[in-house]
Parts: C-alpha cells; structure tokens; sequence
C-alpha cells in the first residue's frame, strides 16, 4: 500500500513497478493516513505499507502511531534531508527510512529496494537494477 496525497508521485511509483518487475505488483494507494488506518484495520492484507511524512489531516507520524505489531511494515519514503525526521520516524516503528531520490535512475533503485527487501518472496530479485543496498 502507498499512503502519498501527491497523485504524480503515486502514478510514479505505478509506472516504475510496472517496468521494473515481470510479475504485476498489486497496488493499493490511498491519499490520506485515515483511508490507510481504515484498511490495516480492516484487515487487509500487504506485504508493506509506503508512506509519505507529509500528509493532509493525519501526519505519517500520526499513522505511524496507530500502527499495531500484526500491521505490516511501514518504510517512510520522504523528500525530507532532515536527520529528525528519520529519526523520529524509526523511533515510532517504521523500519525504514529512505529519502526519495530526484534522479530517475536512483528513484527505480530505492523503490525496486522496497519492494525487493519487503515484498512477497516470489519478487525478490526480479526488479531492475539489482539493489545492493539495504533498506
């Protein structure tokens, strides 16, 4: 799932799954931390939730207080350089913070890296480049 109230930002991160890896990877987006709240609630089921710091109403931090140990993991995925933000964010239970990068070729590699280090087993390995990095 990808909690992001930027639509270019989602349609970004669409397009670079559907070129990156040969099996379709299945897409939840929903624009407000509430809507993500509702679904984790409801039990439906990811294998990660992408969330964006910044959002209308209910922060990510917000979000990331409310998650509960049987959610799936939250990896942060912001534009923010701050050293507090990440910090504060781990701090709350994500288990990862990545900045997202603003050329092309690095933005593929960090989301193939999420979805490499996150995902179902059957699409590890099989997105482009290969990550090398943790995440």
């Amino acid at each position: 799932m990808i909690v992001d109230d930027q639509v270019a930002e989602v349609n970004l991160m669409r397009k670079v799954l559907r070129e990156a890896f040969p099996v379709q990877v299945e897409v939840v987006a929903v624009l407000y931390a509430e809507d993500a709240i509702a679904l984790l609630e409801a039990d439906v089921n990811f294998d990660v939730v992408i969330l964006d710091l910044r959002l209308p109403k209910m922060s990510g931090y917000d979000l990331l207080e409310r998650c509960k140990p049987h959610y799936p993991p939250a990896v942060v995925f912001s534009s923010s350089a701050n050293p507090d933000d990440s910090k504060r964010a781990l701090a709350l239970g994500a288990r990862a913070f990545i900045h997202k990068p603003i050329w092309y070729e690095d933005y593929v590699s960090a989301v193939c890296g999420i979805v490499e280090r996150w995902c179902d087993r059957s699409l590890r390995g099989r997105g482009y480049p290969a990550v090398t990095r943790g995440a």
